[in-house]
């Protein structure tokens, strides 16, 4: 009779502890799953700001080159430009195809 009651107490605990520790295991396994949702928003957040950091950084770089440019050409006149045409430094599309199709299929 003792060993009977002792032995349904022991279920009793065995399974008190069994649902004490699924539990906690639960409430672990759903803080560890908040903490890694928290820590994929802060990565994601991260790489936005960097991202968007080296989208400024090249419109910066294609402006400022832009801006140099056109102050570069702004010195040079129309003349200027007539003078390198004449030394051949400069072409047009159009020369450019005519020496290179036109004027073989003529003399060849």
């Amino acid at each position: 009779m003792k060993e009977d009651f002792e032995n349904v107490e022991l279920a009793k605990h065995k399974k008190k502890f069994k649902q004490l520790r699924e539990s906690e295991l639960m409430e672990t396994q759903r803080l560890e799953a908040n903490a890694n949702r928290k820590n994929d928003e802060n990565e994601r957040r991260n790489l936005q700001v960097r991202t968007s950091g080296l989208i400024q950084e090249e419109a910066e770089k294609k402006l400022m080159s832009r801006m140099f440019a056109k102050s570069f050409l702004r010195v040079f006149k129309k003349e200027n430009f007539q003078v390198l045409l004449d030394f051949g430094m400069v072409r047009s599309q159009f020369e450019l195809n005519m020496g290179a199709t036109l004027l073989p299929k003529l003399i060849g």
